[in-house]
């Protein structure tokens, strides 16, 4: 199993990102420009487009870092051979179910007692066995599972982390001038006491 691997490189890339003060990004003077072009069909502040701003920078990201590209190929790679490792388990399984549920019935029918009954108790034999089989089986499909979604945890709190980095360097490089409003609310003010005055003079 490649899981040991991914394992390895989510933990490394993770530290990574709690390491470094800031990210690995194209352009060198500003902020990543997944945050300064908003997608187009998105509204600003969705659920919807704050998902979709993280998606866009993590992948600008894994552009620009060998790294995440090469831990985004691993993943894509254990994901796409999930159905080639686990198809035959599955449809093995769901034949033998198929054919122990048709047997009892298609042995319900014989009228003479007796062989009905050793049809019956050769049958409850076989499944047993077989559910011993199928009972090692299943807890490989459920290995597998709890794998997926481990690993899906961690690769959303990898995505986290590093688009949170570019976010905070985003905030250190590009954070607005207060003066534009410091200047439109003295104006706001000016304009408030006139009105005042003009409104005591009535």
């Amino acid at each position: 199993m490649r899981l040991p691997l991914l394992s390895a490189l989510f933990l490394a890339t993770m530290a990574s990102c709690q390491e470094r003060q800031a990210p690995v990004v194209a352009s060198s003077g500003s902020a990543s420009k997944a945050i300064k072009e908003p997608a187009s069909n998105s509204r600003l502040y969705s659920k919807g487009r704050e998902e979709q701003l993280i998606e866009r920078l993590y992948n600008e990201q894994v552009e620009a870092e060998s790294g995440l590209k090469k831990l985004e190929q691993e993943l894509q790679d254990l994901y796409q051979r999930r159905g080639d490792s686990t198809r035959a388990t599955t449809e093995f399984i769901a034949i033998n179910k198929q054919y122990y549920d048709e047997a009892a019935g298609y042995a319900s029918p014989i009228r003479d007692s007796q062989l009905r009954l050793q049809i019956s108790r050769r049958l409850e034999e076989s499944l047993k066995g077989f559910d011993s089989k199928k009972a090692q089986l299943e807890a490989w499909l459920g290995s597998i599972d709890r794998n997926n979604a481990s690993i899906g945890d961690l690769h959303r709190a990898l995505k986290v982390l590093v688009t949170l980095s570019m976010m905070e360097r985003f905030q250190r490089t590009d954070e607005p001038p207060m003066a534009p409003m410091q200047h439109y609310v003295a104006d706001q003010e000016m304009l408030m006491r006139q009105l005042r005055d003009s409104v005591n003079k009535k």
